[in-house]
């Protein structure tokens, strides 16, 4: 499953360099052709890319329908492509049949149509204790926790396909956000500044401008910035000057004692779509509190993480999910306010 969504998204960025107009509309020959252009992008090697028909074939459907698959959200994709196909799952215990199995027995007890990973958690601890009560010898009932199921099935989303049970319901008001390669955000930081972005000003500014930039994986800092200049090469832009010294950020701080620009201004780089939905979790505080209180529910030496998260937030109504965090600089920009915010509230108390 994860190497059918990757090829998906190689797909998808080939198919904006071969026809940016209408990438949907992309045939498999200008596909190829665009391929053997292009150099490595947004942390896949699209020069390396099997060619178009290839592609169809290991995804088992027609060449139309996989690039209109590239451009659907990856929730979409990996649902689409969990009905297509059950290859997934892996051989052991852990078996399509038993997540099946598990899923509609906890949806069954609810009454429920779809599941969360939490209230599946919360469900399956009950039915363990009772069964606990029930079998002092013998026979154990045995449920996989919900991190497992979508780690075996490639998302949540799928194994819930699998079992005949609807996606997981999402506010109506919710927008479907554009996360941005690291690398169109320092396009823009350029257009604005004239100068090759620092990371802590690249993220400044991204958070300033309110713009969702994927996090790349981790990736080393140094090879986005040595994939960014190859690119620009490639497309005929001029070579960039780094942070501080040139371009026209450095001319407006020349003179004693100028300072250096605000990265993190809103200057106007969002794009319409963009900009999360201005809702009342644009405020960091009311995030952060929210945060807090998780904190302050996990037992001594626990590890705060945000899947933790997630599954606490839908055992308690009105909580924002982790994915509201993007527009305060993510789970962990958030994580360390309410982390500063538990140690100032100790401290008054004392």
């Amino acid at each position: 499953m994860k190497e059918a969504l990757t090829l998906l998204r190689g797909v998808r960025e080939v198919a904006v360099l071969a026809k940016p107009d209408t990438p949907a509309a992309t045939s498999q020959r200008a596909f190829d052709a665009a391929a053997r252009r292009a150099g490595s992008m947004s942390g896949i090697d699209l020069g390396r890319l099997p060619a178009a028909r290839q592609i169809a074939a290991e995804l088992g459907l027609p060449w139309r329908d996989v690039v209109a698959l590239a451009h659907e959200p990856s929730a979409r994709q990996a649902h689409a492509l969990g009905l297509r196909c059950r290859e997934w799952m892996p051989k052991g215990w852990l078996t399509a049949e038993r997540v099946r199995f598990a899923l509609r027995l906890v949806a069954g007890r609810r009454g429920a149509v779809t599941l969360t990973m939490g209230a599946y958690d919360a469900e399956r601890d009950a039915l363990l204790a009772q069964d606990c009560r029930d079998w002092l010898h013998g026979r154990r009932l045995r449920l996989p926790d919900a991190e497992a199921i979508r780690l075996a099935a490639g998302g949540w989303d799928v194994a819930l396909a699998l079992a005949g049970l609807e996606a997981g319901a999402r506010p109506s008001r919710e927008i479907r956000q554009l996360i941005l390669s690291r690398l169109d955000v320092m396009d823009r930081f350029y257009d604005y500044y004239g100068e090759q972005p620092a990371k802590h000003a690249l993220e400044a500014f991204a958070r300033g401008n309110h713009i969702p930039m994927s996090a790349e994986n981790k990736r080393p800092w140094s090879e986005t910035i040595k994939a960014w200049r190859r690119r620009r090469r490639e497309r005929g832009l001029p070579e960039p000057t780094p942070t501080g010294s040139g371009g026209r950020a450095a001319a407006r701080k020349r003179g004693r004692g100028a300072k250096a620009p605000d990265y993190s201004a809103n200057v106007g780089a969002a794009r319409t779509g963009e900009q999360p939905h201005r809702g009342k979790w644009s405020d960091a505080d009311a995030c952060a509190a929210w945060v807090a209180r998780y904190l302050a529910s996990l037992p001594k030496r626990a590890r705060s993480t945000q899947d933790g998260y997630r599954r606490w937030a839908s055992e308690h109504p009105g909580a924002p999910g982790p994915s509201r965090f993007a527009q305060h600089g993510g789970w962990e920009a958030i994580r360390r306010e309410a982390v500063a915010r538990n140690a100032q509230s100790l401290t008054s108390r004392a």
